[in-house]
């Protein structure tokens, strides 16, 4: 019969064989690629004219996101990017033209726009979060972790009243259309050479 200290000795040895099998094997896979984040090709080597633009407007809650040169959108600001930058890519192969996407940007409620900006690039970042249901961390959640490098064109305040496209509600004591939304080329263009003028 084994006394205390045999047995525990004998569990020290099991325990080191399997942990140097362990690492062994390890070894011996292959290494996993690093992660890397889905990407969208930007629409670089940008004109400085309008005539192959879009226009988005973009409602933010606070004017400290003017003070940094990356904006990381809210979901639903994502999903209306990657609309306006399918119909700029598509603008710029049929016109063999890089099209350029125009961010203006609005304080929540202010009742004017306060800044102008063209995107530089974009990409997805992973994120991680806990998935609820089974108590482990997931990687990537769409749409999270987006964000957009931007040049500031311009930084001025715009009243929501200059522009045509937005007219006030009295009951709802704002502007309709002054939510996250596409600027039509006119209005685009309206904008812009009031941020320039």
């Amino acid at each position: 019969m084994q006394s205390v200290e045999e047995f525990e000795c004998f569990k020290k040895k099991i325990l080191k064989l399997y942990v140097d099998s362990a690492l062994s094997l390890a070894l011996r896979l292959p290494k996993p690629l690093p992660y890397q984040a889905p990407s969208i090709p930007p629409p670089f080597c940008i004109p400085q004219s309008t005539d192959l633009a879009k226009f988005i407007l973009i409602r933010i809650k606070s004017p400290h996101t003017l003070n940094s040169t990356t904006f990381i959108p809210r979901p639903k600001q994502v999903k209306i990017y990657l609309f306006v930058l399918r119909d700029a890519l598509i603008l710029s192969q049929q016109s063999n033209t890089p099209a350029q996407i125009y961010l203006f940007f609005t304080v929540k409620q202010s009742g004017h726009m306060s800044a102008m900006a063209r995107v530089k690039s974009h990409s997805a970042i992973p994120q991680v979060y806990m998935d609820p249901h089974t108590d482990l961390d997931r990687v990537f959640v769409p749409f999270e972790g987006f964000k957009m490098e931007i040049e500031w064109i311009a930084f001025k305040k715009i009243h929501l009243q200059q522009v045509p496209a937005f007219d006030y509600r009295a009951e709802l004591n704002d502007y309709r259309g002054a939510n996250v939304i596409t600027i039509g080329h006119q209005s685009g263009k309206v904008i812009r050479d009031l941020f320039l003028n």
